[in-house]
């Protein structure tokens, strides 16, 4: 039985993700292979004991409540990953070719990938070419998706999705795949800063190959929906399609994972999938309790050790992944007391003054005024050239950035992986921010100024650049 923890809300989303992804795997496994329908059939109305959902069976004769091998791998690659520090294709490959001599299933191309006696760096790939792509775009590396999505989460966007592609590739480089892992990770990654992970999906498919993009816009489309067909959820593509739909036009955790079971077909897979992404969106606390106590599973480990696995154990991994992940976000954006020290070294009368100019601005109506948009040529075709539009900063707006620059509140770090990893935007500062992010956002607000015209005039009317610097002025 899980512990109860301390949790911030982005943990707390994190462990739901991991424990959501094994208890979905769990409650799908008796069902795979079959028809759809058939846990409305089996449970007609909601049962209060997980025992009695929690029944085992299914083609491999899973015990009840155990996680599959979707959960299985997704084990090994968090434990990969803690143990190197980073992604170590070499260690990912023989911890799964361990997992594989003794699991009860392995996916047909992660069992040809892993067979293949080629080098981990260029197995999957290279089976890819063999095959001309036919029959390697299945759920098998997107099943497995949560370690790694907790694991990248505070890096942002891009880091993020790298990382997802280079984990589904360890087994599945097909681009079928690896762009449904990275799909998943950028939902998980909102999710667990508290946003709607649904809005996720249209910034990465932009991103997507033109004929990856085509597959993949009708089946994540809002009005999407199983009745519509598609590919079934043995494959990457419908087991995301699937997944999100549940997401989409559901409620509660239990609503996400019932649902996908009774489409029948991949149930286990598809339901760990569905499950990450509702645990990671809900939390764990939104996972049944009933079902949480009950999910258990052992893995394979190199030398012949078994592992096994209970729900205290997955809280354990995914705090460690979100905890590193953090931590390589810190040292990318350098740690909280560099952004303190600034602080903790300013002087009576710059606190001072950065207050007055707080309710100044807050009392002008304007703070800049906009010039330009005035023609100053024309094109040899004759059509006109005009001066883009520019801030001219008022007495009060251009005094506070001086005084921001003399008092090294501008810090020079990455403030633009920070923007993307914290998800803040210009209107998204937090209204008490705590005292590293408030230096933090100053400074990419300030140094946006240059890249973007207009900057600060944007956060000085919304409120988020004057509630940094109160924090900071205290």
């Amino acid at each position: 039985m899980m512990r109860t923890m301390q949790m911030d809300e982005g943990l707390g989303r994190a462990v739901g993700c991991l424990v959501g992804a094994a208890v979905g795997d769990a409650l799908g496994a008796p069902f795979e292979f079959g028809p759809a329908g058939q846990w409305s059939e089996r449970f007609p109305e909601p049962v209060l004991d997980g025992s009695a959902e929690m029944i085992g069976g299914g083609a491999f004769g899973w015990a009840p409540g155990q996680f599959t091998d979707d959960t299985e791998m997704a084990t090994i690659v968090a434990e990969s990953l803690l143990a190197c520090g980073e992604i170590d294709v070499v260690d990912q490959f023989e911890r799964f070719r361990a997992w594989a001599a003794k699991a009860n299933d392995v996916g047909n191309t992660t069992r040809s990938v892993l067979d293949s006696g080629l080098h981990p760096d260029d197995a999957a790939a290279e089976i890819v070419r063999r095959s001309g792509g036919r029959g390697t775009a299945g759920n098998g590396s997107l099943m497995r998706v949560a370690a790694g999505a907790i694991r990248f989460a505070p890096l942002g966007t891009g880091e993020t999705v790298d990382a997802a592609k280079r984990l589904s590739a360890v087994t599945h480089a097909d681009p079928l795949c690896v762009w449904a892992v990275a799909v998943a990770h950028e939902m998980v990654r909102v999710a667990l800063r508290g946003d709607d992970p649904l809005e996720a999906i249209g910034n990465v498919t932009l991103w997507m190959p033109r004929e990856v993009h085509d597959v993949y816009s009708p089946l994540l489309a809002d009005d999407w929906h199983p009745g519509m067909g598609g590919p079934g959820n043995g494959s990457a593509m419908g087991a995301l399609a699937q997944a999100v739909w549940a997401l989409r036009t559901s409620s509660s955790y239990e609503e996400v994972v019932t649902k996908v079971i009774d489409l029948g077909g991949d149930t286990d897979s598809v339901a760990a999938v569905a499950g990450a992404l509702a645990g990671a969106r809900w939390g764990v606390d939104a996972i049944p309790e009933r079902w949480r106590v009950r999910v258990h599973g052992a893995v394979s480990q190199r030398g012949g050790d078994v592992q096994t696995y209970e729900v205290d154990d997955l809280a354990r991994l995914a705090t460690e992944l979100l905890e590193a992940g953090r931590r390589d976000a810190a040292e990318r954006f350098l740690p909280d007391a560099v952004f303190e020290e600034k602080v903790a070294n300013l002087s009576d009368a710059q606190r001072r003054e950065l207050r007055e100019l707080v309710v100044r601005l807050r009392a002008e109506e304007s703070h800049a005024e906009w010039r330009g948009g005035d023609q100053v040529g024309t094109t040899a075709e004759g059509k006109p050239i005009l001066q883009m539009p520019y801030p001219v900063y008022g007495e009060a707006a251009s005094r506070l950035m001086d005084l921001l620059y003399a008092c090294e509140l501008v810090v020079p770090f990455d403030w633009g992986s920070w923007l993307s990893a914290s998800g803040v935007r210009t209107a998204g500062l937090s209204d008490q921010p705590a005292l590293a992010d408030a230096v933090r956002f100053v400074t990419a607000i300030v140094r946006g100024e240059r890249f973007c015209d207009g900057n600060v005039d944007a956060a000085i009317r919304e409120g988020s650049l004057l509630r940094a610097i109160e924090a900071i002025a205290e």
